[in-house]
This record gives structure tokens, C-alpha cells and sequence, in this order.
């Protein structure tokens, strides 16, 4: 998977939605292929907050309590992961904070949930079948006699804009120029 890619494809859509204070939310920086670095390098203005622990929505309800205690000092909560993106909405609601109102949520992984969140969540998607194809192509051209081929191939990502940030701002232009494969989704 592309991860600079797909952070560039969020990065964009914040700066067309006029979001432009992010804090990113995921597993620590420092771990080699963290999509949350990849968020931070393209929002190079993002505070972050940071877990050890497995991504998962308990965590996210847990450090959305940490995120309300800055919600002046920030416009869009991007998660690294749905399961967080999911929990920090669940803890945001229970303390009273209205997302997209009061403050803009993304997350990553095209997970079903987040269609039926409410709001729907705004999230970047992969082509898991075309992954899963990929794998096992190269998966059989190791398996041939003489295959030396370690080519890596690259798969984007898609923004799946939904409520989460676009109801931010009525301003918000629907189209921001060329995403890869961009649609929006709602019920």
C-alpha cells in the first residue's frame, strides 16, 4: 500500500474543507511503515497523539477524554485506523462534542461500520481484492523455477468522503481535484 500516497489524498481534502489545525491519532511514529507517520509528514502542521496499545475502539473512546481536553486547539481528528477513528467518535459523543460541528473526523481502512456510523465517517479505502491478487501473483512468481523478481507494487488508496468531515463546512467545495478513484458514500 501506498501510504504517502494516501496521506497526500487526506492532507488534500483537509485543505480544500479549510481544516488546517489536524491532530493525528494512531500507534507510535516510530514504528517503520506507521501510517500515522506518513499523516504526519503530509499534515506538517498536526500535533499527535499517540498509543502503544493495539489500535482498537476502546482505545479510541479512551483518548478522545485526552482530545476534548484540546478541542479549542484543533479543527480535525485524523485516525490512523477505523477501529480508532470509530471509538474516538463513540467518546466524543458520550462527552458532548459534536463531530463534524465541533470538530472534523478521518479515519483509515474503508471499514462497513463507518458507513453506518452516525455521522457516516469519512475514511480511505484500499482495494482489498486487487491486494489480495497482487499477494498471490507474487506468491506463485517465487515459486518458479529461476523467479528472482522482488518487484514491490504499489496500490493507492481511495477517499471515502462522508459526513464526518464534509458537513464541517457548508463552504466546502465537493470536488477538490484529482483524487484517486474519490466517491462519497452515505446510506
Amino acid at each position: 500500500m501506498d501510504l504517502d500516497q494516501a496521506a497526500d489524498v487526506v492532507s488534500r481534502h483537509l485543505r480544500a474543507l479549510r481544516l488546517t489545525a489536524p491532530v493525528v491519532v494512531g500507534p507510535r511514529l516510530d514504528r517503520p511503515g506507521a501510517f500515522a507517520n506518513a499523516l504526519q509528514r503530509a499534515l506538517d502542521t498536526a500535533a499527535v497523539l499517540e498509543t502503544d496499545a493495539v489500535p482498537s475502539r476502546a482505545e479510541g473512546f479512551r483518548l478522545a477524554a485526552r482530545l476534548v481536553e484540546d478541542l479549542d486547539r484543533h479543527d480535525v481528528v485524523v485516525c490512523a485506523d477505523d477501529e480508532l477513528a470509530l471509538g474516538v467518535l463513540a467518546g466524543l459523543r458520550s462527552r458532548g462534542v459534536r463531530v463534524p460541528h465541533q470538530i472534523a473526523l478521518c479515519g483509515c481502512g474503508g471499514l462497513e461500520d463507518g458507513r453506518f456510523s452516525s455521522p457516516s465517517l469519512t475514511t480511505l479505502g484500499f482495494p482489498t481484492g486487487e491486494i489480495a491478487r497482487i499477494a498471490l501473483d507474487d506468491l506463485q512468481r517465487r515459486w518458479e523455477p529461476g523467479s528472482h523478481n522482488r518487484a514491490m507494487t504499489r496500490v493507492g488508496a481511495t477517499l471515502i468522503r462522508r459526513e464526518s468531515t464534509l458537513g464541517f463546512t457548508s463552504a466546502a467545495p465537493l470536488s477538490i481535484g484529482q483524487l484517486s478513484s474519490p466517491r462519497v458514500e452515505g446510506f
